[in-house]
């Protein structure tokens, strides 16, 4: 039975968790790499767990807004595009999502280099903890397009 069959017609429940299953594995696989960050870099020493730490928040904010609020709203758009046959409509959609992603990781990205110091001292960062940040955080938000 394909997809779009098997959420007319079929069973609810197995279909809405073969549906959640990519969803639940991508999950599962961020916490186990944020675990394993956490643990590698618990070797470098407190100051660079501290600021690890410093940069989560900001970059977690990041991630929400462009995964939570901006990517569910393009993938309900692309569904609804593809679901009404407007292949060309879906292609569009996701390159201007792909366009989207890219100004709000530079965005992003010139943001932490240009406010990065002065928001982790904000967050309480001095010292060691600070120069770890601005660091990891330099580091982090180079990829934030691909985020």
């Amino acid at each position: 039975m394909n997809v779009k069959k098997a959420m007319l017609d079929g069973p609810i429940l197995p279909t809405l968790l073969k549906l959640a299953l990519p969803t639940l594995v991508v999950m599962i696989v961020q916490t186990f790499v944020g675990i394993a960050e956490t643990y590698f870099v618990s070797f470098l020493g407190t100051e660079a767990l501290a600021g690890v730490t410093l940069v989560f928040p900001i970059f977690m904010l990041m991630q929400m807004m462009s995964n939570g609020g901006i990517g569910g709203g393009v993938a309900s758009a692309i569904a609804r595009a593809i679901g009404a046959g407007k292949v060309a409509e879906a292609e569009a959609l996701a390159l201007n999502a792909l366009v989207l992603a890219i100004i709000f990781g530079m965005v992003f990205a010139g943001a932490e280099w240009l406010f990065g110091e002065a928001v982790y001292r904000l967050l309480g960062g001095q010292a060691g903890a600070l120069d770890a940040a601005l660091e990891y955080g330099h580091v982090i938000f180079f990829g934030a397009a691909l985020v």
